[in-house]
């Protein structure tokens, strides 16, 4: 990742889903998180290693770079789609409510707008 963050899938506007950064020791899992239900959303990363991921139990986690889980929010139905994070740090994803959700850094919900 870079400085950034990986705030979309597959890491940028490319979707090359290739970072820049080569990492100093041998991959391996930091931690794992069980949230709520099943998990089709792909996480993405904020700048401060915040992950970002939506469940099937209608709510999209906040989960800090320790694994520790920082917050949810709810949305009216399954999200299956990855968020993404804005340059200011808000999360944005959409729901199977019909409706694209927009969440300040802290997860309180700032604005949804319908899709159809």
């Amino acid at each position: 990742m870079n400085n950034r963050g990986w705030p979309v899938f597959r890491g940028g506007p490319r979707r090359a889903g290739q970072t820049r950064v080569i990492p100093t020791e041998e991959p391996g899992i930091l931690w794992s998180k069980q949230i709520g239900d099943y998990v089709r959303s792909s996480p993405v990363t904020g700048a401060d290693g915040s992950v970002y991921v939506g469940s099937w139990d209608h709510k999209l986690y906040s989960v800090s770079a320790d694994g520790e889980t920082q917050w949810t929010s709810q949305t009216l139905d399954h999200i299956v789609g990855s968020p993404a994070v804005g340059a200011t740090g808000n999360i944005y994803v959409g729901s199977y409510d019909f409706k694209i959700h927009g969440f300040d850094k802290l997860g309180q919900a700032k604005w949804t707008v319908p899709t159809h």
